[in-house]
């Protein structure tokens, strides 16, 4: 590391502390504001709910009732969490989009050095493009963690948002080939540019690594704590060496030879992969590993790895093979069951209604039994 970087990531850590106890408070104030809200409303459904199976209220006023109160909780969640944007705003210009669209053939990521200009995650949805930072309200544990190790932050630290200064092998890992800076950004060693629109520079890392790329070696770091400090500070190059959590029972040959890994197609949550490798090796997919991915080899289920703390990867053996990963949630089923169910529920309680309020039949002389 030069001596410009580590003053880069020196003043960065200086930040830390004042940001992340900013962003906590803030964080709880809107969880509070929040449960509130949860608890006003849904008590105010709760008391809905007992006064129809009570018979106190017709099912028609109370199924009115029940969707002013919920347009109410809506209207109100918007107001706090959801801005609007001129449609302008939401695209670049056709001179940077040409420059991306060249850049970015791959597929690769993009990312954005300043705060400020973090609305390019968003830009870069709309035109197609992969953005590695951006706000996500459920971010994976591990994605903050392996942030953190890149900003030089503490483990914990409350991540919203990733804009580095400086190139890391996490970024190469991730795929990060475009970052986009401010005219005033000074390029560290390992970034060229490649373009000046305006007031912002494009500028390309020639390390960023495919989505998927095939590794000969793999190191065991089972402690979280440990492995983020080897991925924080090396010496690691994820070209050659991927880190796993287990003990592997059939590695490939510490001798083992370059291979090619091509991409057939792909799709949101699916990839469809040719690997072609002489002694076999370590396949990694630049996708967060988590629960409801799975892996195949020529058809067939593999154990599939966590890969250098957020990635993942599967053994691969030796010679040509087809490779797909799928991503299916695990409790989307048991969601849509709950669904289902509860509405149920409120059909169930006007049925019950309906049966206790019939009248009872006569006998046969007449009178009422």
């Amino acid at each position: 590391m030069t001596s410009a970087d580590a003053a880069r990531r020196a003043q960065g850590a200086e930040a830390l502390p004042v940001a992340s106890l900013a962003l906590r408070e803030a964080a709880l104030s809107v969880a509070c504001g929040a449960l509130a809200r949860a608890a006003l409303f849904g008590g105010a459904l709760a008391l809905l709910l007992r006064a129809v199976g009570g018979g106190r209220l017709r099912g028609g006023l109370a199924a009115t009732l029940a969707t002013a109160v919920l347009a109410v909780e809506l209207l109100s969640f918007d107001r706090r969490f959801v801005v609007g944007r001129e449609p302008r705003d939401l695209h670049w210009s056709a001179a940077l989009r040409a420059v991306l669209e060249r850049e970015l053939a791959g597929p690769y990521r993009l990312t954005t050095v300043r705060n400020v200009d973090i609305a390019d995650a968003g830009r870069a949805r709309t035109a197609g493009l992969d953005h590695v930072g951006g706000y996500e309200p459920l971010q994976l544990a591990r994605y903050a963690e392996a942030a953190n190790a890149v900003r030089g932050a503490p483990r914990g630290f409350l991540t919203e948002i990733v804009t580095p200064h400086v190139p890391h092998p996490v970024l190469d890992m991730l795929g990060v080939r475009v970052w986009l800076a401010p005219a005033s950004f000074e390029p560290p060693p390992g970034l060229r540019t490649v373009a000046w629109i305006g007031e912002r520079l494009v500028l390309v890392s020639d390390r960023a690594l495919p989505r998927a790329w095939l590794v000969p070696h793999a190191l065991r770091i089972e402690r979280p704590g440990r492995r983020l400090r080897f991925l924080r500070r090396g010496p690691w190059d994820p070209r050659s060496t991927v880190i796993v959590e287990q003990t592997m029972p059939n590695p490939p040959p510490a001798t083992a030879r370059e291979g090619r890994v091509t991409i057939v197609d792909r799709a949101p949550g699916a990839y469809h992969l040719r690997a072609e490798s002489p002694d076999g090796g370590y396949l990694v997919l630049s996708e967060a590993w988590y629960p409801g991915w799975s892996a195949t080899i020529d058809g067939g289920p593999v154990s599939l790895l966590c890969a250098s703390h957020l990635v993942q990867a599967v053994v691969l053996p030796p010679g040509s093979h087809d490779v797909r990963f799928v991503y299916r949630p695990r409790m989307l089923p048991w969601g849509v069951a709950l669904a289902l169910g509860a509405t149920r529920v409120p059909l169930g309680l006007a049925l019950a209604r309906r049966v206790r309020a019939r009248p009872a039949p006569l006998s046969p002389g007449g009178a009422v039994p």
